[in-house]
């Protein structure tokens, strides 16, 4: 798997999540939804430390057993320290109730209806109409999607479906999980997604990434098997942020008074009333550095039409209308 320097920066390290940000874009609601809060919530040890290792080591020796019913009986098993170390969706459980629904709410999936025929699940049509701007075609480009959407599939790649490389392209699971998490259609258990992610990971011919760090090194402490004479790599937590989010030349980020206002490097924007902040009542200025932005709102909401620019070639979030 390469030198412990190359598998430290092939690792994906969960992020601690700026919760007053997940609710102003309205999505904290939909992780609590599927039962998904404690994935917002876990950021692993409190001080940052990995097992990195153990984590090498279990992955290494890796092995899957199909169990009686599959996918819901399926595990994964690996050696740490001589120890044979199973992980299962029960077992998951001990680290943190990722899914904290009862069991029949959650849908399990084919592994390779997951990985590479999402249509068997979701019709692709409704999809695609679901997360993709109107009149942007349906090329898995994160420039072609709605830009709600584009700021949750940037978190997604943090603690859900883990990612390192060519972040502006989509990868074809990453539209079955934003599809759940936007409409709540299709309940995925994020335990199993766990696990597909670990698996799909090991049988990589190159065996870079390691997705989840932070949360299999929690749970090889959790069953005992980490060796005391381990020493763990000190990995300070990132903060998952709308303003972390846009720290690039390609998303631009201001904060006024009242919103943070998203602008992507093909135009779209994103306007989000700041979490604990009031609405403008009727007739009251936005922002005393937009009056150009409310005057074009007042319009919208008169029926007068705009012109280039105007909301019609962007997203318009339910919290307010940005152009």
């Amino acid at each position: 798997m390469g030198d412990i320097h190359s598998i430290r920066g092939n690792a994906c390290f969960e992020k601690r999540i700026h919760k007053p940000d997940l609710r102003a874009l309205g999505l904290y609601e939909k992780f609590v939804e599927l039962g998904w809060e404690a994935v917002v919530d876990f950021c692993g040890n409190e001080s940052g430390e990995v097992y990195i290792g153990s984590i090498m080591e279990w992955l290494s020796t890796l092995t899957k057993d199909d169990g009686r019913t599959p996918p819901r009986t399926i595990t994964l098993t690996g050696k740490v320290n001589g120890k044979p170390t199973t992980m299962s969706l029960a077992l998951l459980n001990q680290v943190t109730k990722f899914d904290s629904k009862v069991d029949s709410f959650y849908t399990f999936i084919k592994e390779n209806y997951y990985l590479n025929d999402k249509t068997k699940i979701v019709g692709e049509n409704v999809m695609y109409s679901e997360l993709f701007l109107l009149g942007k075609g349906v090329e898995m480009k994160r420039d072609n999607q709605k830009p709600l959407e584009r700021v949750l599939l940037s978190l997604l790649v943090t603690i859900v479906a883990p990612w390192l490389r060519d972040l502006m392209s989509i990868r074809k699971w990453e539209l079955l999980v934003l599809f759940a998490i936007m409409t709540r259609q299709i309940h995925l258990s994020f335990q199993q997604l766990v696990m597909l992610h670990i698996w799909q990971s090991r049988n990589k011919r190159k065996k870079k990434l390691i997705p989840h760090a932070r949360l299999i090194s929690a749970f090889l402490r959790k069953q005992g098997v980490v060796p005391i004479s381990e020493k763990p790599f000190a990995k300070p937590h990132a903060t998952f942020s709308i303003a972390d989010m846009c720290n690039s030349d390609r998303i631009t980020h201001m904060k006024t008074q009242l919103w943070h206002k998203v602008k992507f490097g093909d135009g779209a924007r994103l306007k989000v009333l700041q979490w604990g902040k009031q609405r403008p009542s009727q007739g009251e200025m936005d922002d005393l550095d937009s009056s150009d932005e409310e005057l074009l709102r007042r319009k919208r909401e008169t029926g007068i039409e705009v012109g280039e620019g105007s909301s019609r070639q962007h997203e318009e979030p339910r919290q307010s209308n940005y152009s």
